[in-house]
């Protein structure tokens, strides 16, 4: 097991310091690799272009992580890592970043794509606002337990984007701030999804991509925030989701008015439960008529879900005297504790739904880890 505890390096006496985020806990080395799909068929709903251009990250296990080929890749594209220094939302402005987004690579390692097809295939969607990198420690942790993870962007969703050419999107995501708005932000994202899936079991995608071989007769999906909601409204759309997660996000759309039967996971951060009329979870939660599970983080925020905690923590940001600045975005939970506690409920929780592990199994990690960090809020109806 590779520890999950960030170390600091120095590139040279004076230099800036390089944050190297180590390996992934897991058994396995993985592999990120970045692909741009283009959907032909429809207008972009935000730009207006011919064409919608939808940027992923292919997060698979490479071989054992003691023999795989290591390398270092950066956190995110740098003008993409700039943007967020200049100005991450809900920080303080007394805070700096200054060097730290742009300072940060990931312990991966080169793809191995014959080993790829072994394991089943997850699809992950951002909270509105939010680039898919922030999720990037937590999806190659969870990929290193044996998934192919695909991180899904939401052009027009996301602040900033930056595509393979060196184009910058901006969006203003403040738009999306009602019910209204919300539901017809998730509706696009499940049609990114759906054409994110198809794609990927495409025989013209693996030609295309040998890097790349997927197979996706074992499809899941999770999300945070509105990423949780779109998760949600995928798996009552497309029957190819096996089952899913949402991270702490409200919830729109037809899960409001549909059932499923699917397996799925609320997971929700310390403030939130269902009698928050917003969150609409009461209703879904109605809807949700095969196994379900809701859990509720100790100590957490609703960015507690992605990799805040760490990273803060990994730039030496988060300590004893920016702890009560921080609180209302990451919590108090520990960093490395809050990554460790999510990934090991949906390692186990993803072995159940493609059957590699049981229900009880899920229940007892669930309520083994209730020790101060989970509380299972509402059980299942098996």
């Amino acid at each position: 097991m590779h520890s999950a505890v960030p170390t600091l390096l120095m590139l040279a006496a004076g230099a800036l310091a390089t944050f190297i985020i180590p390996q992934p806990s897991g058994p396995y080395g993985v592999s990120l690799i970045d692909v741009e799909l283009v959907d032909k068929t429809r207008r972009d709903p935000y730009t207006n272009a011919s064409e919608r251009i939808i940027p992923i990250s292919v997060i698979s296990p490479a071989g054992l992580a003691a023999t795989c080929h290591h390398t270092i890749q950066s956190y995110m594209v740098n003008a993409t890592a700039t943007y967020w220094e200049e100005g991450l939302p809900f920080i303080n402005a007394s805070i700096s970043l200054n060097n730290t987004f742009t300072q940060t690579e990931l312990s991966l390692c080169t793809p191995v794509p014959a080993c790829q097809s072994d394991y089943p295939v997850i699809l992950f969607s951002p909270a509105l606002g939010t680039s898919r990198q922030f999720y990037h420690i937590q999806c190659t942790n969870l990929a290193s337990q044996g998934y192919n993870v695909i991180t899904v962007e939401a052009p027009g969703q996301v602040d900033v984007l930056t595509l393979a050419d060196g184009s910058i999107q901006y969006a203003d995501t403040e738009d999306i701030d009602d019910d209204e708005t919300a539901t017809a932000a998730v509706d696009v994202r499940v049609t990114d999804l759906n054409f994110v899936l198809n794609t990927l079991s495409s025989p013209a995608f693996a030609q295309a991509h040998p890097n790349i071989q997927l197979n996706t007769s074992e499809v899941a999906i999770f999300g945070h925030s509105l990423g949780g909601a779109a998760s949600l409204a995928s798996i009552v759309n497309n029957t190819r989701f096996l089952g899913g997660a949402d991270f702490d996000g409200a919830i729109y759309g037809p899960p409001l008015s549909h059932t499923t039967t699917k397996p799925f996971i609320l997971f929700t951060s310390s403030p939130h439960n269902q009698s928050l009329a917003a969150t609409n979870w009461a209703a879904a939660w109605k809807n949700l008529v095969g196994w379900r599970l809701q859990l509720q983080l100790a100590d957490s925020m609703h960015y507690s879900f992605s990799d805040y905690p760490l990273l803060l923590e990994t730039w030496g940001i988060a300590n004893a005297s920016t702890k009560e600045i921080l609180a209302p975005l990451v919590g108090t939970i520990d960093g490395r504790q809050a990554l460790t506690r999510i990934v090991d409920i949906m390692h186990t929780f993803f072995k159940f739904v493609f059957s590699q592990g049981s229900v009880q199994g899920l229940v007892v990690v669930a309520e083994a880890k209730t020790l101060g960090d989970f509380a299972v809020v509402n059980g299942t109806n098996t």
